[in-house]
């Protein structure tokens, strides 16, 4: 049986193999040849390409699978990463839930955060009529106020987004108004 590494040998894997065993990595098993690698005598031949993946990565994906392709002209035969028989559909459908919860995390009311930071400044810029601001509370000032232009920006966005959404839905709904709009656009 070969190693992952035929041909002369040296250590300068080694520092590597201990930042993968230091970080944890998994190599994904590779399906379909075992080397990645040949010299053109046919007589060196290496596994030096590989997916790396976290622990967390492999429970999400435990279905994943690396597979080489054929290589023509070149020496390496180029890898694809790979989910088994799950169908296109479901990985979207995973995507799909993901986006949801990030933009619940992320995204969801926006209104009250901004008007939190509104009232923070308020109670900075009274604290700054009675007396001077320490260098603190001016600079912390200045991040709320990137805060609320980075937030109202994000809220502006989203509310546009869905704006679309609803317009091409009702446009859908009411095919003469939608096909009107259309034909202006293109006038």
């Amino acid at each position: 049986m070969r190693s992952s590494r035929e041909g002369p040998r040296s250590s300068d894997h080694i520092p590597f193999n201990r930042f993968i065993d230091n970080s944890a990595l998994i190599d994904l098993p590779l399906s379909g040849r075992k080397f990645t690698w040949y010299k053109g005598d046919g007589l060196s031949m290496s596994r030096l390409d590989r997916f790396l993946l976290s622990e967390e990565w492999c429970l999400t994906w435990p279905n994943c699978i690396q597979m080489t392709q054929l290589r023509g002209l070149s020496d390496h035969y180029p890898l694809i990463n790979g989910w088994g028989g799950f169908v296109l559909k479901e990985k979207f459908k995973s995507i799909k839930l993901a986006l949801k919860e990030w933009h619940r995390a992320h995204s969801q009311n926006l209104s009250s955060r901004i008007d939190t930071l509104k009232v923070r400044i308020s109670v900075i810029e009274g604290k700054g009529e009675e007396e001077d601001l320490s260098k603190t509370e001016h600079e912390e000032l200045h991040g709320i106020t990137s805060d609320i232009h980075s937030l109202s920006h994000m809220n502006a966005s989203i509310s546009w987004q869905q704006s679309r959404s609803l317009w091409l839905k009702e446009g859908d709904a009411n095919s003469k108004y939608f096909h009107s709009v259309i034909a202006s656009r293109r006038r």
